[in-house]
């Protein structure tokens, strides 16, 4: 049987060819269709819009301004961190020519990876951004250099545009912050959808038009720029001062006596975890606290603690509640209230 070699030619239509195949198995098979469905809102949640996560824990509170607080964090999708991430597009959609292996590895190596995190549309928890991404990161990096390194080869200058982009995206990131709707965790989950968006669009556009490669230039320019000041110069500090103000609360409120049942972010009170009886409990946003669970604990001798709002749906809830003493934990800046019978 004579071999086939791939021709160039064929890639285009080959697109077009999975396009309808997938839109077909999506339109004719209904566990496909849910597969897809999911995959599809994971992807978009995990990379393009973290404010779209499914969890609903409290902790995870929507803002008037349009934004989310990930228990005080901005959290970002992994585009929303690097909205540069649209160069990794000019690299697949440009002819693969000899980096054709490469390349098919590099997409399973992504697609295995990112597949579970995906479907469950799973962010990682205490953090400003996703953990479970950092292996993906040199792989994207290095396809990001790649796709700069064909704009270069497309338009002199690299360095002069890359340069001019970074002089917009950087003053614009401080300046929504200061202006723009949610301020600082606007520029991070509102601004960067556009930025990502914006810089995905000029990438594709560069691809399909080699003439229009030094805006891809200025649009990855301007990316990079937005990722330096939403990484290093941010996310890093953010996440010194979250642990630091982590540390200080479990010092201050690990003097709490057992049994105990602490209502409360689970970084800052982890030390209840070594103790027998000491317990973590949350709430679901939406739903008041367990208030059976909480007489159950108060009359097997538990001592109840709750963040104040939480304590106050309870006692809204069930009328037994009440306050039982002080807030403690001032010096912590986590405020617990103890809650009793009345």
């Amino acid at each position: 049987m004579r071999a086939v070699a791939w021709r160039a030619s064929w890639r285009w239509p080959a697109v077009v060819v999975g396009i309808a195949i997938l839109v077909a198995v999506w339109t004719l098979v209904p566990q496909a269709q849910a597969f897809l469905n999911r995959y599809a809102f994971g992807a978009w949640n995990l990379v393009g819009d973290m404010r779209l996560s499914p969890d609903n824990r409290a902790g995870i509170t929507p803002r008037v301004d349009g934004t989310v607080s990930f228990w005080g964090l901005p959290k970002k999708g992994l585009g929303q961190s690097l909205p540069w991430l649209g160069l990794v597009l000019l690299v697949y959609l440009r002819p693969w020519g000899a980096r054709r292996p490469a390349h098919l590895f590099t997409l399973a190596t992504l697609a295995i990876w990112t597949l579970p995190f995906f479907l469950l549309a799973w962010h990682g928890g205490l953090s400003g951004n996703m953990r479970y991404f950092l292996p993906t990161l040199p792989v994207l990096a290095i396809l990001g250099a790649l796709g700069l390194a064909d704009l270069a080869r497309a338009a002199p200058d690299l360095g002069r545009s890359l340069v001019l982009g970074a002089a917009i995206g950087i003053p614009a990131v401080f300046a929504w912050m200061l202006l723009g709707p949610g301020g600082v965790f606007g520029a991070h989950q509102i601004l960067t959808i556009y930025a990502f968006i914006g810089v995905s669009a000029v990438i594709v556009g560069a691809a399909l038009v080699p003439a229009a490669a030094r805006g891809g230039q200025f649009a990855g320019g301007a990316g990079l720029g937005m990722a330096l000041v939403l990484g290093p110069l941010q996310d890093v500090s953010n996440s010194w001062s979250y642990r630091a103000n982590t540390s200080n609360a479990g010092a201050v409120l690990a003097g709490i006596d057992v049994p105990s049942v602490i209502y409360g972010p689970p970084s800052f009170i982890g030390f209840q975890i070594d103790r027998p009886q000491g317990l973590i409990a949350q709430t679901m946003a939406g739903h008041p606290p367990d208030t059976d669970f909480i007489t159950d604990a108060l009359g097997q001798g538990y001592v109840v603690y709750m963040l104040e709002p939480w304590m106050e749906d309870a006692i809204a809830a069930d009328p037994r509640l009440a306050q039982n003493g002080p807030a403690i934990g001032v010096a912590s800046g986590l405020e617990l209230y103890p809650v009793g019978l009345r």
